[in-house]
């Protein structure tokens, strides 16, 4: 029993030494690759508190423009440091415990990052650089943790990705003040709070799911429609069915003249179906009719199409076979009557 509390100190101690230790792997790890990410800055000299061999966690000496927490790095909060280059994230993703980076107005430019790497960020903070080009359809669908994604005040193009607007964790969305274009994708969830795409190139009918936001979330694009923005929509060849109508509607007539016109069509598409129906049976009865008229005049007029038979053989046959019939030893008998003549004929048919 005595050894026992002799021995409970010593591994109390033992605890705690391992956990100062662990703890200052994890600052010599963290500080070695915060200091990867400095040098790959353009103009780093905001990030003079950053040297190599001190803790960035470290209390007083704590390193400018971090989030941290039991002394590990949680968040990057590199804002208004007139920093330019590249984005190291390379260097991130050794950062176990991030969960937050923000870079906003700052001189960085080029394609978005490669964040999506970091599947377990909560939060990206880009607003205010000179970021361009398209960002991948599927760019955050491998980061369902994401819950704030703020892009505004760059320079990005092509369409908003459908992964962004997808994440079931979103709760803002920020895509104002770029160069986005076409339709704005369905939202498939209710979590969004905070939302803004004005001031883009965006086109189409606004969807339902976002109906909740202002008016001046979406102003700035002369292409979207809707009752948010008191802009009524077109009738557009989205909304028919892809065939032959589907080409023939002008964009710009409404909806209900549209539905009117498909109508008609379906209308006129059905009554020539009927008339091509009705002629068949016609046509049909008329060919049968004909062969039944056909059938009776052969049935009752099997003399005279012998007496035809008979005029179209020509002289010479008969008279070659009148010469057979006087030929000795033959034992055919010459025609002596119309009925032998008949027999001759069928004779020389077969």
């Amino acid at each position: 029993m005595a050894l026992d509390w002799l021995l409970r100190p010593v591994f109390l101690v033992f605890i705690l030494i391992f956990i100062l230790q662990f703890t200052s792997t994890s600052s010599k790890s963290d500080s070695e690759t915060l200091i990867k990410l400095k040098n790959s800055f353009t103009n780093a000299s905001a990030l003079s508190s950053w040297v190599p061999g001190s803790a960035p966690c470290g209390g007083d000496a704590q390193w400018k423009g971090l989030l941290c927490s039991n002394g590990n790095v949680m968040g990057l909060r590199l804002e208004n440091m007139g920093l330019s280059g590249k984005i190291d994230v390379d260097a991130l993703v050794d950062i176990s415990g991030l969960r937050s980076v923000s870079f906003e107005h700052n001189s960085f430019s080029g394609s978005i990052p490669e964040f999506n790497r970091l599947g377990y960020l909560k939060n990206i903070y880009l607003t205010g650089n000179q970021f361009s080009g398209e960002i991948p359809a599927e760019f955050f669908s491998k980061m369902q943790s994401l819950k704030k994604v703020w892009l505004a005040n760059n320079k990005f193009s092509g369409k908003i990705p459908p992964s962004v607007i997808h994440l079931s964790n979103l709760i803002e969305l920020h895509l104002e003040d770029n160069q986005f274009s076409g339709a704005i994708p369905p939202v498939m969830q209710s979590k969004l709070t905070s939302f803004n795409v004005s001031n883009n190139k965006l086109s189409g009918e606004i969807p339902d799911g976002l109906a909740k936001f202002s008016k001046s979330s979406f102003e700035g694009n002369a292409d979207l429609c809707g009752e948010k923005i008191g802009k009524e929509c077109n009738a557009a060849t989205e909304a028919v069915a892809p065939g032959v109508f589907a080409k023939t509607i002008p964009m710009n007539i409404s909806k209900n003249d549209a539905s009117n016109f498909m109508k008609r069509g379906a209308g006129i598409i059905t009554l020539a179906v009927m008339l091509l129906c009705v002629a068949a049976v016609i046509i049909f009865k008329m060919r049968r009719k004909e062969d039944d008229l056909e059938a009776g005049v052969q049935n009752n007029t099997d003399d005279e199409a012998v007496e035809a038979v008979e005029v179209q053989i020509s002289m010479p046959v008969r008279q070659k076979e009148m010469e057979l019939t006087k030929k000795p030893g033959s034992t055919r008998k010459g025609p002596s009557s119309a009925k032998g003549g008949v027999g001759v004929v069928i004779s020389s048919y077969e």
